[in-house]
């Protein structure tokens, strides 16, 4: 997969939580896209072409405000943009399976990019993937970590405009050890052209993110997913995503809330640029108001 990882892994803070891809500000209006007129049954998979390196931009930001008896006590913001690599190169026994080599270029702020699922700058990590985006190999990683969430949910079959497919996924936090499990909703928008005479797939996805174990009475979690996915059809991988978490966490008089957004925007190849005049760039205060570019 060329852009790997593009939309959607967020891991908040206090319970490495997870969270997908965000709203964007545009400085200049983009072309409309233009809708492709009864595509009928479509194929979505992520696609191995060997050699080719895809370059994307990523803002993360989230506001957390920390309340002690229903008090605001804490408030602060956390910001990081980065820029990935990631080239894509042969599997090694089965070409069913997509294989990417990930590469933090770039980074500026303090927030550690694995609990977002990505390297940090200058490490390398291999992925593996099946066609549906399932993780099979993640480096050093281990399987139950947040690297083995799939970074989209794809269909196993062909699908058409208005059907809906579901995923879900557990890991385990690795700062605190705690169970938690992904349950997503995907639901395929519209189609449009794009690229040189290619296709888009416009995806909304929402969910819910849940503790797997046994709370007492004065704990809860409460985590909401939703976000939309620009996925170049003919070439398997993300041109453009944003995802937005609303997420609360309560031990006894404390309580923690959390407002998160990640956005990414493919910058190269050019030639399959969504929208070469927006900047990466998100409000995690939007209520999932999303400005997607040229639609």
């Amino acid at each position: 997969m060329q852009n790997n990882l593009s939309f959607f892994i967020f891991v908040n803070i206090l319970v490495s939580c997870f969270s997908f891809i965000s709203c964007s500000h545009f400085s200049k209006k983009p072309e409309p896209a233009v809708v492709v007129k009864e595509p009928g049954k479509i194929e979505l998979k992520l696609k191995s072409i060997e050699g080719r390196i895809d370059l994307t931009d990523y803002y993360s930001h989230s506001k957390i405000k920390t309340f002690e008896q229903n008090q605001l006590v804490r408030e602060k913001d956390e910001i990081v943009e980065f820029k990935v690599k990631s080239e894509s190169v042969k599997p090694d026994n089965n070409n069913n399976f997509i294989r990417t080599i990930v590469t933090t270029l770039e980074k500026d702020g303090l927030v550690d990019l694995h609990d977002l699922a990505f390297p940090e700058v200058k490490e390398r990590i291999e992925f593996v993937f099946r066609q549906n985006a399932d993780v099979l190999y993640a480096g050093s990683y281990p399987q139950s970590s947040v690297f083995y969430v799939p970074p989209l949910s794809l269909p196993d079959e062909k699908v058409e405009i208005g059907d809906t497919w579901e995923m879900q996924k557990s890991w385990v936090s690795m700062k605190n050890n705690i169970p938690l499990k992904l349950n997503l909703v995907t639901i395929l928008k519209n189609i449009y052209e794009c690229g040189k005479n290619e296709k888009c797939a416009d995806l909304e996805v929402s969910g819910d993110i849940g503790i797997i174990t046994t709370m007492n009475e004065s704990t809860k979690f409460n985590s909401q997913i939703s976000g939309r996915i620009i996925f170049l059809i003919d070439k398997g991988t993300i041109l453009w995503s944003v995802v937005n978490s609303d997420e609360s966490f309560t031990i006894g008089p404390t309580r923690l809330e959390v407002k998160s957004c990640l956005n990414s925007i493919l910058r190269e190849p050019i030639e399959d640029v969504w929208a070469k005049s927006i900047e990466a760039e998100c409000d995690p205060m939007s209520d999932n108001e999303f400005k997607i570019p040229r639609l």
